[in-house]
C-alpha cells in the first residue's frame, strides 16, 4: 500500500490465546471461473478505493462508496474525501457516473467507511467516518455522518446530512453500513463515542443506534445501546443483522471477556429498552480475535461472520491470519461456536471480511490480504475470493475463485454481492491500473 493510503490502514493488536475446538477443511484450486475487470477507478470524480458491497437497482445498475479520490481537489487535500457513485452496463462496458463528491471543508462530510442502502423511495443512505460539521480533540477531521441521496425530477441526486455524529453520547466514526425497517428507520453502529470514560483515550466504545423520519426532512436519533470496555463488547465493526423476531445481532472489534471482541445479541424488552447478551467472547486462539464486518443469518437461525484475526497464530507475525466462524443456537439461551475455515496468509488468503449466504447455503466473501505476494504491502499479498461449501459430513471445504495479482486489483475488503444468476460482484481498495482498485465480476 502506497502513500496516499497509509494513513487508513487499519493496526491490530493482540495479547493471549486460548485453544478452541476446531474443524480443520481442505482448500481447493480455483475450478473453471471467469474473472473480469469491468471498471478502473481513477481517483477523480467517482472518487477511488471504492469500500463495502455494491447493491443493485431494479434496472441492473450498482452503487457503492469510495473511502478516497473525488473531483474536489482543492478542498480536500491529496483527494482523501471520497464519493458516491453508480456503475452502469452499456455496449461499450461500465461507466462508473459520480452521484456525489465529498467535500470536508464545506458544508459536508468525508471519507465513507462502508457500502449504501436504498430504501421503499428509491432514495441512497450511507454514513461518513469524517466530517460532519463537529470537530474536536476526539475527531479532529469531524466525528462522521449519516447522509442520505435523493434523485430530482432531472434525475440529479442531491445529499443530505441526517445526521451528524458529535463523538459524545451520540456516537462517532460510523464504519458500517445501514439497515433500514419497513417504516423507514435507519439502524447503524458507530466505532466510537457512546460511553467515552473507556476505549481509548475518551474516544468511546461505540453505540447502536436508530435514526427516525420526522416531519420536515428531519431526523432523530435514539441510541440503542452504549457499548462498555468490560465484559460485555467494545468496538462494533460491523452493521447490524435482524431476526424474524426482531433481536439485533452485532459484533465488536475489541472487548469481550478476553478483550479481542465479541458476538452480541440485543433484545427488546417490555419497557423499550435494548439488553445485551454475549453469544460468543473471541480468545483470540482458534476461535478468532477481533471479528468485523456483518454476520448473515440463515433459516435455521445460525450465524456466520468473519474474524481479521486469529486462528492458527503461527502464522501472520504471530496474530493469526483470521478465521470464518458459525454460531448456533444450542438452548438455555446458549450458543456453540464451529470454526469453518482457518486462514493460513497463503493461497487462501488472509483477514476475511463480510460473508454473502446463496440459496444453497454455500459461504462466498474476499479476503483483505494474502494469495499473491505481487503486493508487497504492507498487507502481504494482493488478496482473494473465495467459497466455503458444507459437505455431507458437516465439514467445510474451501475453494479459492480468483487470487488478485494487483494488476487486476488488490486488497478486496468489502465483501460480495450475487446476482440472481449466481454472478458475484466486488471491488477492491487498491490495485488496477491507477492504484485506485477496481470493479469486478466473477461468474461460476
Amino acid at each position: 500500500m502506497h502513500g496516499k493510503k497509509s494513513y487508513f490502514v487499519c493496526h491490530i493488536v493482540l495479547a493471549a490465546a486460548v485453544v478452541f475446538g476446531l474443524v480443520v477443511v481442505a482448500t481447493q484450486s480455483a475450478q473453471a471461473q471467469t474473472f473480469n475487470v469491468l471498471y478502473t477507478f481513477t481517483g477523480k470524480k467517482g472518487g477511488g478505493s471504492p469500500v463495502g458491497q455494491l447493491i443493485f437497482d431494479s434496472s441492473g445498475n450498482l452503487y457503492g462508496a469510495a473511502e478516497l479520490g473525488n473531483g474536489v481537489d482543492t478542498d480536500c487535500p491529496n483527494s482523501y474525501c471520497g464519493a458516491v457513485f453508480e456503475l452502469t452496463p452499456g455496449t461499450g462496458g461500465w461507466t462508473d457516473i459520480p452521484l456525489h463528491d465529498f467535500d470536508l471543508f464545506g458544508q459536508d462530510a468525508a471519507n465513507p467507511g462502508a457500502g449504501l442502502a436504498f430504501d421503499s423511495h428509491g432514495q441512497l443512505y450511507g454514513t461518513t467516518i469524517d466530517g460532519g460539521g463537529d470537530r474536536n480533540q476526539v475527531c479532529f477531521r469531524g466525528c462522521g455522518s449519516v447522509f442520505q441521496l435523493v434523485r430530482d425530477g432531472q434525475g440529479k441526486w442531491k445529499m443530505h446530512l441526517i445526521h451528524k455524529f458529535t463523538g459524545g453520547s451520540d456516537g462517532g466514526k460510523p464504519q458500517a453500513s445501514l439497515v433500514l425497517d419497513s417504516s423507514g428507520n435507519i439502524y447503524g453502529t458507530t466505532t466510537a463515542g457512546g460511553d467515552v470514560t473507556h476505549c481509548g483515550e475518551g474516544e468511546g466504545c461505540g453505540v447502536v443506534f436508530e435514526l427516525m423520519p420526522g416531519s420536515g426532512g428531519r431526523w432523530t436519533e435514539k441510541v440503542l445501546y452504549s457499548f462498555s470496555n468490560g465484559t460485555v463488547a467494545g468496538g462494533p465493526d460491523g452493521g447490524v443483522t435482524f431476526n424474524k423476531s426482531g433481536d439485533l445481532y452485532v459484533t465488536s472489534f475489541g472487548g469481550g471477556a478476553y478483550l479481542f471482541g465479541a458476538v452480541v445479541q440485543l433484545t427488546r424488552d417490555s419497557h423499550g429498552r435494548w439488553n445485551p447478551h454475549v453469544l460468543h467472547s473471541f480468545t483470540g486462539g482458534e476461535d478468532g480475535a477481533n471479528p468485523w464486518g456483518n454476520l448473515v443469518l440463515d433459516s435455521e437461525g445460525s450465524l456466520y461472520g468473519a474474524t481479521a484475526s486469529g486462528g492458527d497464530r503461527k502464522v501472520c507475525t504471530g496474530l493469526g491470519c483470521g478465521v470464518v466462524f458459525k454460531l448456533s443456537p444450542s438452548g438455555n439461551g446458549q450458543w456453540k461456536e464451529q470454526v469453518l475455515h482457518v486462514f493460513t496468509g497463503g493461497a487462501d488468503g488472509a483477514s476475511p471480511h463480510s460473508l454473502t449466504l446463496d440459496a444453497a447455503g454455500s459461504l462466498y466473501s474476499t479476503t483483505y490480504s494474502g494469495g499473491h505476494t505481487t503486493c508487497q504491502g504492507p498487507p502481504l499479498g494482493c488478496g482473494v475470493v473465495f467459497k466455503l461449501t458444507r459437505n455431507s459430513d458437516g465439514t467445510w471445504t474451501d475453494t479459492v475463485l480468483h487470487s488478485f495479482t494487483g494488476a487486476d486489483g488488490a486488497w478486496p475488503g468489502g465483501g460480495l454481492t450475487l446476482d440472481s444468476k449466481g454472478g458475484l460482484y466486488g471491488s477492491t481498495f487498491g490495485g488496477g491500473t491507477y492504484d485506485w482498485g477496481v470493479f469486478f465480476q466473477l461468474t461460476q
